[in-house]
């Protein structure tokens, strides 16, 4: 199932009754500098791409002709995922990734402008600073394991048994989470409650 799908149907659906073209960047190949190209060139019509493209697009066209749609809705998370039994043998490995992932999000909480340049730098040569500073402003790192990521795991599952066509019981995603590691570096982010289904 391409990544976009969700946004592909309606978005697809809108413009093409308005007759323009629809490419949809990660789902088609390609690169994001061929992606400009085609739009900035008038071989597609509208492009949806995620961060960090966005930013060099509008620039690329103009901020009179690029809609950028940003939403406090969306999130996004990055995971650590392993099985059960391996980071048990690995624990401290995992303990010193997590204790490193806090220090990086005081770091980033406590020196915002440094980091900032630091990404900046990092990317230099793929995207330009402006890029990035945009790009952060809607970014909020927090390490974390709650209720609410736990609730998108249901959902997702709730959602993918009924498109597929199997009645299977969904998983025990919340036996699946070990917040036992990231409660001993920061007890306070962990609020998964027990129950939750």
């Amino acid at each position: 199932m391409e990544r976009l799908r969700a946004f592909s149907i309606w978005a697809t659906a809108l413009l093409a009754l308005a007759g323009l073209l629809l490419l949809l960047a990660g789902c088609e190949g390609g690169k994001p500098a061929a992606y400009e190209q085609a739009l900035v060139g008038g071989a597609i019509d509208a492009l949806a791409t995620p961060n960090p493209h966005i930013y060099r697009l509008r620039d690329a066209l103009g901020e009179e002709k690029a809609a950028l749609f940003r939403s406090d809705l969306y999130q996004e998370s990055s995971l650590l995922v392993g099985r059960r039994e391996r980071v048990a043998e690995k624990r401290e490995a995992v303990m010193g990734a997590l204790r490193a992932l806090a220090r990086a999000e005081d770091f980033v909480r406590d020196h915002e402008e440094e980091s900032i340049r630091l990404v900046a730098a990092r990317l230099a040569g793929k995207f330009p600073e402006s890029a990035v500073r945009e790009g952060w402003k809607a970014i909020r790192t927090e390490l974390r394991l709650d209720n609410l990521l736990l609730t998108q795991f249901i959902q997702q599952g709730h959602w993918l048994r009924s498109n597929n066509g199997q009645a299977r019981p969904l998983p025990d995603f919340q036996r699946a989470l070990a917040g036992e590691y990231l409660a001993v570096v920061r007890p306070k982010a962990v609020t998964v409650l027990p129950g939750v289904r």
